[in-house]
């Protein structure tokens, strides 16, 4: 049997978590750069749609008193981190999706699958102040199912297991083919045009012609409504194979020097996460793009730049970013957004030699860098810096209504009076 447990309103709930006067209130978190809401509370979703730019719905957050809040993304992956820990403790074979959402295997765990769940939700509550819902069943798609279930059905308690349901198909005929996880709209647009509006349709539908006419996934997705599993947990405790570091601007940025500074700075961000998992990369990949919306005309871009050796090695993962950055930059434009990607990632001990730079000083550069990122965790991400990242960062994103980082700064704690 595989669970789902799916974090309640998780941004809005970790800001709860630390402010109780949001408690029973309409809470809205807007993307990093204040533009759009990406998460609401329940209370907030009778009046504001998902995605809604926030400067068009000012008079109704004023209107039913909603609370509006620049997202705080380490706040949440650090309570994301908590969370997960604690679902450790009770199960071994975890796959964290994403940072509200983990399955995990029930086989092998002893007790009943409902209660064992209860007592880790209320376990979490408890740790966390964070509520989470758990779906169980045979696949990972029907696990999708029943967390849903759980989640807007009081008497549940928070935890719904498949077998539970008395007529399984009379309840699928009730679900929309949209809802089913890896349904997304195309395909769910198709799949009305061919008369399929409802899951019991889709699980019921000919394997053969699905496979013609989607892909095989589509096809996994119908098998397993037919509770035969086909998406395997995948081991998310494994180093990352793809890094990425990616922010839209908090002003459009016209110059060389400040997506510089940008590019430099993201990729310093993603190195962290090079350094975390103890691993070495083999290209730097940036991208650069500027708005949609505006009217001066739209560019996009990106240049992959291979590294002499695979690294990790700081200085020389910077260079490569900005090299590749001037292969793509052009003025003239208004950039909106810069990314950076690390990729060919290896581990440390099966990095690519190099024939002709057989000088590479690995022992050195590794504890040149040991010794940096100790003193930035001790001390702060950005204590200590190299000169590119710029120091005034006037394109940094805004976050306006951003709340404290309640868990990871020692002078930001959360104090009482």
């Amino acid at each position: 049997m595989i669970a789902l447990v799916d974090c309640n309103n998780f941004f809005a709930s970790c800001e709860r978590a630390f402010n109780p006067k949001l408690k029973d209130k309409p809470v809205v978190i807007l993307s990093s750069n204040d533009g759009c809401v990406i998460s609401r509370s329940s209370e907030a979703k009778k009046y504001i749609p998902m995605g809604a730019p926030a400067y068009q719905y000012e008079e109704e957050f004023n209107k039913h008193g909603i609370a509006v809040l620049s997202a705080n993304f380490t706040l949440y992956a650090d309570m994301s981190n908590r969370i997960n820990k604690i679902t450790r403790q009770y199960v071994a074979d975890i796959e964290t999706y994403s940072i509200d959402e983990s399955f995990f295997n029930l086989k092998g765990i002893p007790g009943d699958y409902v209660e064992r769940c209860r007592a880790l939700r209320k376990e979490v509550l408890k740790s966390t102040g964070i509520p989470v819902s758990i779906g169980i069943a045979p696949t990972k798609t029907l696990a999708k199912i029943c967390n849903h279930y759980a989640k807007d059905n009081k008497d549940t308690q928070g935890v719904f297991l498949w077998s539970h349901l008395s007529n399984k198909d009379e309840f699928l005929k009730k679900l929309p083919v949209e809802h089913v996880w890896n349904v997304g709209y195309k395909i769910s647009k198709r799949l009305n045009e061919s008369g399929i509006y409802n899951t019991y349709q889709l699980k019921t539908a000919d394997y053969t012609w699905i496979r013609k006419a989607f892909s095989v996934n589509t096809l996994r997705t119908v098998t397993e409504l037919n509770e035969i599993p086909c998406f395997e947990l995948e081991n998310s405790n494994g180093p990352r194979r793809n890094i990425m570091s990616s922010q839209s601007f908090g002003k459009s940025v016209t110059t060389l020097n400040e997506l510089e500074e940008a590019v430099s700075t993201y990729t310093t961000r993603a190195w962290d996460k090079l350094m975390e998992q103890k691993s070495a990369c083999g290209y730097v990949s940036v991208g650069i793009r500027t708005s949609y919306h505006k009217d001066m005309g739209f560019y996009s871009n990106y240049y992959t730049q291979a590294l002499e050796v695979s690294t990790w090695y700081l200085p020389d993962l910077i260079a490569a970013g900005l090299k590749a950055l001037k292969n793509i930059y052009k003025p003239g434009f208004n950039y909106k957004k810069a990314s950076v990607f690390l990729l060919g990632i290896t581990a440390r001990d099966q990095v690519n030699l190099n024939l002709l730079n057989t000088d590479y000083n690995y022992k050195k550069y590794n504890k040149l860098m040991s010794v940096v990122e100790k003193i930035n965790n001790e001390n702060g991400s950005e204590f200590i810096k190299y000169a590119s990242v710029g120091i005034q960062k006037k394109w940094r994103a805004k976050s306006e209504k951003r709340s404290q980082a309640y868990t990871t700064k020692w002078s930001e704690l959360l104090t009482i009076n």
